[in-house]
């Protein structure tokens, strides 16, 4: 059966429960991170820099969890043979702006749905305001009604959502549809690596990912 799977560009922004405290110095970060990763360790610190701050680590989680999740469920049916859509929702507007929540869990399903007043959101939710918002949900209503009558996300007008399989490419919803080709580079491959590693030695995974997965 054709799969459609994505994550959202900011997904643990509501989630700071999860988020590890950030060491106040380099070496600290840089320290934790290699007896956590090892070899793995520069290709981590590449992709999450301790001069990135918070949004490191909010990106480390983001994609430990999240983006390498629904990454690895798109080639893993495109590995069978199957037709797999990616996407990413990375759709940002004032009122979520203002708040430091562009792009956070669950923000794209009003645009789904075409639930974007007030009235058909909970109490807290950004409403979404500004250019561009009904027009997106439309798209995206669009191509997830097409893929569940036929199997294959399609909306008029805008770009054709490619399979997974053809060159990991994704469609990113940010502002409007836009054909893409691999996710945040480097992400899936470091995540998936060092996810072998630890069912090969017997550890769970649950939420060790970056500072998490490193003993203080």
């Amino acid at each position: 059966m054709p799969l459609l799977v994505g994550f959202n560009g900011d997904e643990v922004r509501t989630q700071r429960a999860f988020l590890p405290e950030m060491p106040i110095a380099e070496a600290e970060y840089t320290r934790r991170i290699e007896s956590a990763y090892g070899d793995l360790a520069p290709e981590f610190l590449r992709l999450y820099p301790f001069s990135g701050g918070e949004q490191s680590a909010l990106h480390a989680l983001r994609d430990g969890i999240y983006g390498w999740a629904a990454e690895r469920l798109a080639r893993k049916q495109a590995d069978a043979g199957i037709s797999s859509y990616l996407y990413v929702f990375d759709h940002c507007y004032p009122a979520a702006e203002a708040r430091d929540l562009c792009g956070f869990h669950a923000s794209e399903v009003p645009f789904v749905l075409g639930n974007l007043s007030a009235g058909a959101l909970p109490a807290r939710w950004p409403v979404p305001d500004g250019p561009n918002n009904a027009q997106l949900s439309v798209a995206m209503m669009d191509y997830w009604a097409s893929f569940a009558r036929a199997g294959r996300p399609r909306s008029p007008g805008n770009p054709s959502w490619r399979p997974y399989a053809q060159g990991q490419a994704y469609l990113l919803f940010d502002g409007r549809p836009l054909a893409a080709q691999d996710p945040y580079p480097g992400m899936f491959e470091l995540n998936e690596a060092f996810a072998a590693r630890r069912r090969a030695a017997g550890q769970a995974w649950g939420l060790a990912v970056g500072l998490s997965a490193a003993p203080k």
